[in-house]
């Protein structure tokens, strides 16, 4: 394990590194931050409302209700990291389920399954939250169920077309052919042979789960008030920003920055839990390498 986390880290690049070790410290930083202070980011001061950057005792000042920012910001990121997670998690577990079910018994499951995936995929995820919204009531269970529905169906489609291919694979037939139940084969060379594929692919859609949740609270249907979340802080920060700019750009600089840095650490895992990719890219490099370097032969002996 030692062997593989250090293979894994030597084949980084150093933004990568920067960037994983940074975010290693915020996640460290926004759970242990409300253990040590003594701020209630829900506690509300109007006397102290709109509050600047610097003021004693709120390092980031207050918004329009006289509450701490910095604590909100915390609250805030810790809750939506909580809640992308949670409906990542469930979107990968439906969405390989139905996949490695439908490409594995084929027939009336295929056609029934792939079809409910595609039918889902032609609806916007905003009309599946209004939807669960109108039923349900706005709050972190809805973030969880709309992200869970926006994004089953990618997993669905990556785990259907691996399994396809890993059907004819050689020990898959081998663990059919000495008695293996099906179930087996499901939970053994199966599972493992796309398990790296939906690893990398979670880490993708933790970026866009956070972005969809961002959107469903400004627009009132994500987590709602008085808990804080990125999109809440930046629909009011939109009010009132010609009183306390700082109050919209603080939480916009920070969505943007981790949405950068999910969005980059999510390719280096596709690369590294996808060496077919990685080999792809090295081969190509070795080929243009070869040709250039051919070329530069023939151009010479042709001077010659």
């Amino acid at each position: 394990m030692k062997s593989t986390v250090r293979s894994l880290w030597s084949r980084s690049t150093p933004g990568l590194a920067v960037t994983t070790c940074a975010m290693f410290l915020v996640l460290c930083f926004i759970f242990i931050y409300p253990l040590v202070t003594s701020v209630n980011p829900l506690t509300q001061d109007i006397e102290n409302a709109f509050a600047p950057i610097g003021t004693p005792g709120h390092v980031l000042g207050t918004d329009n209700l006289g509450r701490d920012t910095l604590a909100r910001l915390v609250l805030g990121l810790r809750t939506e990291i909580l809640v992308c997670a949670a409906g990542t998690l469930l979107a990968a577990v439906v969405g390989t389920l139905v996949g490695i079910l439908a490409a594995y018994f084929r027939g009336l499951s295929d056609l029934l399954m792939m079809r409910a995936v595609d039918i889902v995929l032609a609806f916007p995820n905003l009309v599946f939250a209004m939807l669960i919204v109108a039923l349900y009531g706005a709050g972190d269970l809805t973030v969880v169920a709309v992200c869970a529905m926006a994004f089953f169906p990618n997993f669905a489609r990556l785990t259907y077309g691996e399994v396809l291919s890993l059907r004819r694979a050689l020990y898959v037939e081998s663990a059919e052919l000495f008695g293996g139940t099906r179930l087996q084969v499901i939970r053994g060379p199966l599972l493992r042979g796309v398990g790296p594929l939906v690893l990398a692919q979670a880490f993708l859609t933790l970026a866009f789960a956070v972005g969809l949740e961002s959107g469903l609270s400004f627009l009132g249907l994500g987590i709602t008030p008085p808990s804080p979340s990125l999109g809440l802080m930046i629909a009011t920060g939109q009010q009132y920003f010609m009183q306390s700019p700082w109050q919209l750009l603080i939480p916009s600089i920070v969505l943007v920055v981790l949405l950068v840095a999910l969005g980059y650490v999510a390719d280096w895992v596709r690369d590294l839990l996808d060496p077919r990719g990685v080999t792809r890219v090295r081969r190509g490099a070795r080929t243009g390498f070869a040709q250039r370097r051919n070329g530069m032969s023939f151009g010479q002996g042709a001077g010659a």
